[in-house]
């Protein structure tokens, strides 16, 4: 029987970034957010280990999942400016990009499926299955402030 600590135990900041996401697709929006700041703040700006990379991308889909894209952009910048081009890191950076793209209200963007597709190629399906399986709802481009007001008063 080994006594080596799993390896959530030996990085605390990964199980942060899953906590965020988890609580980010549940809708506790506080609680992924502070699980993002508190796991941002163990990494080092510009780290390229593959582990380190997808908790910022991870990090950067909780923040898009409760509507906190402004707030994603400079961790994806962060991603991007670490990821070797092509990699699986730099993919997920672009999938996730595109998502902030379609929930600040651009048009969808054929780089999602393109980038779904790269993911399963480089053996990050499960990465894949994950984006392809939120609720619709919570990458749908989201109502400006302007026309919740004025549908909220309509008759």
């Amino acid at each position: 029987m080994s006594t080596r600590p799993s390896p959530l135990a030996r990085r605390p900041e990964r199980r942060l970034y899953l906590f965020a996401f988890y609580a980010a697709a549940a809708g506790y929006e506080r609680e992924a957010c502070v699980a993002v700041t508190k796991a941002l703040g163990f990494l080092r700006p510009r780290e390229s280990e593959l582990r380190t990379l997808r908790a910022r991308g991870l990090a950067a889909l909780a923040l898009v999942l409760v509507g906190r894209t402004e707030d994603a952009i400079p961790v994806l910048r962060d991603l991007k400016s670490s990821a070797r081009e092509g990699s699986r890191s730099a993919v997920f950076g672009r999938l996730v990009t595109s998502l902030v793209e379609r929930r600040d209200g651009f048009r969808v963007s054929p780089e999602i499926a393109t980038a779904l597709e790269e993911l399963r190629t480089l053996e990050w399906a499960g990465i894949a299955r994950m984006v392809e399986n939120l609720p619709s709802a919570l990458v749908a481009p989201r109502r400006t402030q302007a026309r919740r007001r004025s549908t909220a008063f309509s008759a």
